[in-house]
């Protein structure tokens, strides 16, 4: 007889293999690669809203040349913080790409974490310029925790980290974890304009808006910004005032600016992260040049590093083998 089984990472699973940033960076560019060279597959995220404001998106995608294939079902639900609940969390499924078969559920909520600010990082290593000191944060949750740690792994100039949240628990909460976590200095900003102002690298990773906040006036010469909002914080004149505009997918962005209600003109490409990472543009060509990224998620860094860990977890026997069907 035989079994058909699949591994179940669960989050403390994950959490205990330590998977190590520059592993994670590494798989990150070679998925990049991938999508330079279009060898892969990803449709549009389908998603559902059960209630307002929140959302569950299905994400799939399929590496050709890695041989990785899968779907990430992520829910979003902001109110979920007054129940003590994560504001994301999700499950991702890998399945044999020869057979289709499941081999492995886990926890996606550090992976979904991770992988965003692994983009990020990638984009700070080819896009920074010079020797930057002050990394801005608005947003002080999951993702501008993960950022943090993050980019001070990839950009060892920086000293200081200006941040902004509109919680004064999720701030101080912040400033005491990031101090403990990244050896540099914390400094709680009055207001998201101050961040900007005052930073030579500025991440957003805000919640839903009532309105977009950043304008041309804003940006600082010289400056990297990353938005991870998919647009809705970012006014229409800060966006194009960056003498570049880079986005991870650029079918994907054009989808989020068409059901944008705040931006009629569309910031002009510049290029993919793909192509800057492949070389087939360059990155930074000037210390003043200001530089936008707004990044909107794909699968295939889901898949990408789901599949590290589920290679680590599988060699270490981290994890439960469940089976699915037996055959005959």
């Amino acid at each position: 007889m035989k079994t058909v089984s699949f591994r179940y990472i669960n989050r403390d699973d994950v959490l205990s293999l330590r998977i190590d940033l520059e592993d994670v960076l590494s798989v990150t560019e070679k998925t990049l690669d991938e999508h330079g060279r279009r060898a892969f597959e990803m449709p549009p995220k389908p998603g559902i809203h059960p209630r307002p404001g929140a959302f569950i998106h299905a994400m799939p995608a399929f590496l050709s040349d890695l041989r990785i294939s899968g779907l990430k079902w992520v829910s979003g639900f902001p109110e979920n913080r007054k129940q003590g609940f994560p504001t994301i969390a999700g499950l991702l499924i890998l399945n044999d790409p020869e057979t289709g078969m499941p081999l492995c559920v886990m926890d996606a909520t550090w992976l979904t974490a991770v992988r965003t600010a692994a983009v990020s990082g990638v984009a700070v290593r080819h896009l920074s310029g010079g020797q930057p000191r002050i990394l801005g944060i608005v947003g002080a949750g999951a993702q501008g925790r993960h950022h943090a740690e993050m980019i001070r792994h990839v950009c060892a100039s920086i000293e200081q980290i200006v941040f902004y949240d509109i919680s004064h628990d999720t701030a101080v909460q912040f400033k005491r974890d990031m101090e403990d976590a990244c050896g540099s200095t914390i400094r709680l900003a009055p207001d998201p304009e101050t961040v900007f102002k005052s930073s030579d690298i500025v991440v957003t990773a805000t919640g839903r808006q009532n309105r977009p906040m950043v304008g041309g006036e804003w940006l600082r010469k010289g400056g990297l910004y990353l938005g991870l909002e998919s647009f809705r914080y970012w006014q229409e004149s800060g966006l194009l005032s960056a003498d570049k505009f880079v986005t991870d997918d650029w079918n994907q962005a054009q989808t989020f600016l068409k059901i944008s209600k705040h931006i009629r003109t569309p910031p002009r490409l510049y290029g993919e992260l793909s192509e800057i990472v492949m070389g087939t543009k360059p990155g930074r060509e000037g210390l003043d040049e200001k530089i936008v990224c707004i990044f909107c998620g794909m699968a295939i860094f889901d898949i990408a590093l789901g599949d590290l860990i589920y290679r680590v977890a599988s060699a270490k026997g981290v994890g439960s083998e469940l089976p699915m069907m037996h055959l005959d």
